[in-house]
């Protein structure tokens, strides 16, 4: 065969013959095609003008891009050859690498598949190219998914009467990938004008597989764009043509200034929405922009757009105004909730592979009679309990809208009201959030003193200190940076071998996890100098509050020291909610204790309102009822609940900021567990819990007795806090490396680290007897009456904007 050439040599034929293996799947069978797609790539930089030839085909795209592109393109048409001949531009890369050298040695290298499926392409561009697909949120698209947006869009058309074939139908795919979005229409309606089917492609390998896969379809010249749709030009289109979007669009985040050329104006908050606008700059959006301003714009006489992408936008507050926009721009909106989310409360499985948020199918149309009405927004969602694989099989019996049962939607999200949208948002009494710090380097936090000092030395000691320092676009170290007190230091470059080391503080790394950092604003991009000045009291509370949704555990975690960017569960945001905005103002929305205090018949401090949020929302069974974004806080009318619930709460904020709140003086807490110190041994490499006899082994150096398997197992939103704890302080450690600092570690486990981690395990022992009471005190609650967030001084946008 063509991809595999044994020997012949007399030796082979005396061979007895091999039985046959079992054909690869295509993730293997696109991993053995990688060093292939690698070994060709530099073969085709030492042939210009077959690149040359290629750029006039697929636009100006460097050579290191064509190459890379060509290479995947060639080795996918060599695997398919013996299957299914490649046509079009697939036929043609297979043609012209044959003038290559090396080409039969390096094909050679390609192993025995059976007939590959349609999606090798896109696991062969994860294999060969991870970190461009990556960056391009390119995910493949399973078969029963574009079955299901073709039926429903066919059914859409239908209404109009219109169909595929309609001669004022133009289809387009902005983002292709291999073309299996036109190439399952083309197979559908073979009688579809080919001259109605256009589709583009950012990437040049995809591309030509796409312009390949149409042509064996039967369009003899497909019309394949190797072009960023986003800034390109459109083929003109008919006045009364019903134009049809469909497709994935990538799902990629981005700063807004890496799309400032691309506005979106229509998407844009006014007002309200804060820091959570910083959502809208996803690749998806863009495309939903794009298309809306295409296919659904006033002056045309109607249209359609059917995209799957991350469902975060039907209810995030992020996505108000685009809502906004998509309600008055369409006469209809459906919804096809798929589910998939793996973090929050309602876990599902996902119908794309290693994708962990949910997605959903949204059909927005616009007749060509448009209504002045808002439009009419149907939803209906895949049940939480199904496995993927029955997921993908109800994709594929869906044929028209009856096949689904549909609801309608009011409300300003796109998706059924909860039962406690009446509840007050966190955010609505504590109006003022932040992004925690972002070091954007890992060395200057560490889980001792002693050990962020001997990183500060091996830096100054470096040859080359600013690889050891790991630059970054906003810190180097020739540059000074403001300071977070006082003057800016002199930059890092300037300093001698003797300089001190900045201050050594605590720092919440993690949920539950203090660790230290090096506070000096040259060692760190955004360390966030509004949380590091609140007074002495300062307690911090951190959750997920715009898009994401907790899961098991805590919603809400406190803490006595300046959080991480991702400290409530290893990933966030801005979600970080300062009890204190300075030294003397709370951060509570002006007038709210007043109202309480009249309410509650005694006078409510800050921390009082804390504490009462605390106990309610700091436990799993909390967690559990929640179905939205954005932890919401149901405020009772009962005094005696609200003052059961602040006496709870402080005793919880007590053991959760490690006795450092709510009662500084009282006694430490103390539970069961114990520590059996061993005998002195290297730093440890590894742990171990043993459920059956409740022990925990770190390395050789020490054992926790009585650890019960409750508490090991303790998360918040699936960080698990021992684990978690226990990895960061192993001598390899988790997470990434910045620099070649971070292989500075201990040298010995300490006695320091051994009461540290009993600190913890108590912690996590009374939170879970404190857990108990907190779900009992919060049904009371739910059974009682309550105050609507109406009833409640509303924050303005000068609240939740930082002192």
């Amino acid at each position: 065969m063509l991809y595999h050439h044994p020997r012949t040599t007399n030796s082979a034929i005396l061979r007895p013959p091999v039985p046959p293996r079992r054909p690869l799947t295509p993730e293997a069978l696109a991993t053995a095609m990688s060093p292939v797609v690698h070994a060709l790539e530099p073969q085709l930089l030492t042939h210009p003008a077959l690149l040359t030839a290629w750029r006039a085909r697929l636009g100006p795209h460097p050579d290191a891009t064509l190459a890379r592109g060509l290479a995947q393109a060639a080795t996918y048409a060599a695997v398919l050859a013996p299957h299914a001949p490649p046509a079009g531009w697939l036929a043609q890369a297979l043609t012209d690498l044959r003038s290559l050298p090396d080409l039969a040695a390096i094909l050679a290298r390609l192993p025995a598949a059976a007939a590959p499926p349609f999606h090798l392409f896109e696991h062969l561009l994860a294999a060969s190219d991870h970190t461009t697909r990556t960056a391009t949120g390119a995910y493949y698209t399973p078969l029963e998914l574009v079955h299901a947006q073709l039926a429903l869009t066919g059914a859409a058309l239908h209404e109009q009467g219109l169909d595929w074939t309609h001669p004022r139908v133009h289809v387009l795919d902005p983002a292709c990938g291999a073309g299996i979005y036109p190439h399952t229409l083309l197979t559908q309606h073979p009688t579809l004008p080919p001259a109605h089917l256009h589709a583009s492609e950012l990437l040049p390998g995809p591309a030509i597989a796409a312009h390949g896969h149409l042509s064996a379809a039967g369009l003899a010249a497909p019309n394949i764009h190797c072009h960023d749709t986003l800034t390109s030009t459109l083929p003109p289109f008919p006045a009364d043509a019903f134009i049809t979007i469909l497709g994935n669009p990538p799902y990629s985040r981005h700063p807004a200034a890496r799309t400032n050329n691309l506005p979106l104006s229509d998407f844009t908050p006014r007002s309200g929405a804060g820091i959570h606008a910083k959502n809208l700059y996803n690749d998806y959006v863009y495309f939903w922009h794009w298309a809306l301003s295409t296919a659904l714009a006033p002056e045309r006489r109607g249209g359609l757009v059917c995209f799957v992408t991350a469902a975060s936008w039907l209810r995030g507050p992020g996505f108000a105004t685009m809502r906004a926009h998509l309600r008055a721009r369409c006469d209809d909106l459906w919804i096809f909730d798929l589910g998939g989310d793996s973090l929050g409360p309602q876990r599902s499985p996902n119908i794309f592979k290693n994708v962990r948020i949910p997605v959903a199918i949204t059909l927005a149309v616009r007749r060509d009679t448009a209504s002045p009405r808002p439009a009419t927004i149907h939803y209906t969602r895949l049940p939480d309990h199904l496995s993927r694989e029955d997921r993908l099989r109800r994709l594929a019996e869906v044929h028209t809208f009856a096949d689904l049962e549909w609801t309608r939607i009011d409300g300003p999200t796109f998706v059924p009201v909860s039962t406690h949208t009446d509840w007050p948002r966190l955010t609505d009494l504590f109006p003022w959030q932040h992004s925690g710090a972002q070091f954007k380097r890992t060395w200057p936090i560490g889980q001792t003193p002693q050990l962020l000092k001997d990183r500060w030395h091996a830096l100054l000691a470096a040859t080359d200190r600013a690889a050891a320092f790991h630059e970054t676009r906003d810190r180097t170290v020739s540059r000074t940076a403001p300071s977070l007190h006082g003057d800016p230091a002199p930059p890092l470059a300037a300093l001698p071998l003797d300089a001190p080391p900045p201050p050594v503080v605590r720092y919440a790394f993690r949920s539950f996890d203090r660790q230290w950092c090096l506070l000096d604003a040259r060692l760190g991009d955004f360390l966030r100098p509004p949380l590091w000045r609140g007074p002495t009291n300062q307690i911090f509370l951190t959750s997920l509050l715009s898009v994401d949704t907790p899961s098991r555990g805590p919603a809400v975690v406190a803490t006595a020291h300046v959080p991480d960017l991702h400290h409530y569960s290893g990933r966030g945001g801005a979600d970080v909610l300062p009890l204190y905005r300075d030294e003397t103002r709370p951060n509570i929305t002006p007038g709210l204790l007043t109202y309480l205090t009249t309410i509650y018949q005694h006078p409510v401090t800050p921390e009082d309102l804390l504490a009462y949020v605390y106990a309610l929302l700091a436990h799993p069974a909390y967690t559990a009822t929640l179905r939205e974004p954005g932890p919401r806080v149901p405020m009772t009318r009962a005094p005696a609940l609200f003052h059961e619930a602040v006496a709870l709460g402080r005793d919880l904020l007590r053991c959760h900021t490690f006795g450092q709140r709510m009662n500084p003086t009282a006694a430490p807490i103390h539970g069961r567990a114990t520590a059996t110190p061993l005998p002195r041994s290297p730093y440890p490499a590894h742990f171990n819990y043993a459920r059956s006899t409740q022990t925990l082994h770190i390395g050789t150096s020490l054992i926790i007795n009585n650890l019960a398997p409750e508490v090991y197992t303790y998360e918040v939103s699936a960080l698990k806090i021992l684990p978690s704890w226990l990895g960061y302080r192993m001598q390899r450690p988790r997470g990434r490396a910045s620099s070649p600092l971070d292989a500075i570690r201990p040298t010995a486990w300490t006695d320091d680290l051994t009461t540290e981690l009993l600190e913890l395990v108590w912690t996590l022992e009374h939170s879970l007897a404190l857990h108990t009471l907190q779900a009992d005190l919060l049904t009371r609650i739910l059974a009682a009456p309550r105050l609507a967030a109406a009833d409640l001084p509303r924050p303005t946008d000068a609240d939740r904007r930082p002192p």
